[in-house]
């Protein structure tokens, strides 16, 4: 059986992603990347992202590697030019340039990723870009307009006097 060469995990994912999503080379994700899907899905987050952020970068503010996890601490950037697609709905462009910040954990296997696990800062983002007011305009029109319906009464089952149903 051959033995493995071993990869420097925390070179890979800084040059990963300084080639893939800084530089927008989607082309060159063979070589950091297996399995199709997850190729896919890292295709389709870039497109998002340099879309909304023609100006768009990743840097690694620190990186930890243990056995097949490589964990990263990103600092994501970007002059907000074109249509982000947000948890809460599209984001229309601001101009407003912004600056995020995510934790990854990657899966090493075989020299390349093949999962991730990503968690980032979506709220502070939404902030900076001002869709968070945007949000709370919607909501006080909607509690603006709502209408409530009283309550006359209620039936409480009370479970300690033998399950009888009283009203309250």
């Amino acid at each position: 059986m051959a033995e493995q060469a071993v990869v420097d995990g925390k070179a890979l994912v800084r040059a990963y992603l300084e080639d893939v999503f800084t530089n927008g080379n989607v082309a060159a994700m063979d070589r950091y990347l297996a399995g199709d899907a997850f190729k896919a899905s890292v295709a389709d987050l870039v497109g998002t992202w340099r879309r909304a952020f023609s100006d768009f970068r990743i840097e690694v503010d620190d990186a930890l590697a243990d056995g097949d996890k490589v964990v990263s601490v990103e600092i994501l950037s970007g002059t907000h030019d074109g249509i982000y697609e947000s948890t809460i709905g599209p984001i229309e462009p601001t101009g407003r340039t912004v600056r995020w910040s995510r934790i990854a954990i990657r899966t090493l296997q075989n020299g390349r990723f093949v999962k991730g696990f990503f968690e980032e800062d979506e709220v502070g983002l939404l902030r900076q870009m001002g869709a968070l007011e945007l949000v709370n305009d919607r909501a006080a029109a909607h509690r603006a307009t709502a209408q409530t319906v009283p309550v006359k009464s209620f039936r409480v089952i009370d479970a300690v006097a033998g399950g009888e149903d009283a009203p309250r």
